[in-house]
């Protein structure tokens, strides 16, 4: 590997790391979104190198309903912002069971 692979490496690593960081760790609001939006394509580019069947398959779900490029993930992630803050308090208060009634 090259320096600039290693740095793009780390730097992908980075945004993964932030981007789930925050749009798991409270209801969705225009931050979380935002940085949603521009993270899922990077993880298209990651998933398209990747052996790991689970991000394969979650991007694929992902970019199925939102799209891929940012302004259409972004353009989802708003419409369905309601929905997702309501899974998400259910879950929080409820626990992991709510989701699969």
């Amino acid at each position: 590997m090259t320096v600039n692979e290693i740095s793009e490496m780390l730097i992908s690593r980075d945004i993964v790391f932030n981007v789930f960081s925050h749009v798991f760790l409270d209801v969705p609001d225009e931050h979380s979104d935002g940085l949603l939006a521009k993270g899922i394509p990077l993880l298209a580019l990651i998933a398209e190198s990747s052996t790991e069947s689970s991000l394969i398959s979650g991007i694929k779900m992902m970019t199925e309903a939102g799209g891929t490029s940012s302004r259409d993930i972004s353009d989802w992630l708003e419409t369905s912002r309601l929905d997702r803050a309501r899974h998400i308090h259910l879950w929080l208060c409820l626990g992991w069971a709510c989701l699969f009634k």
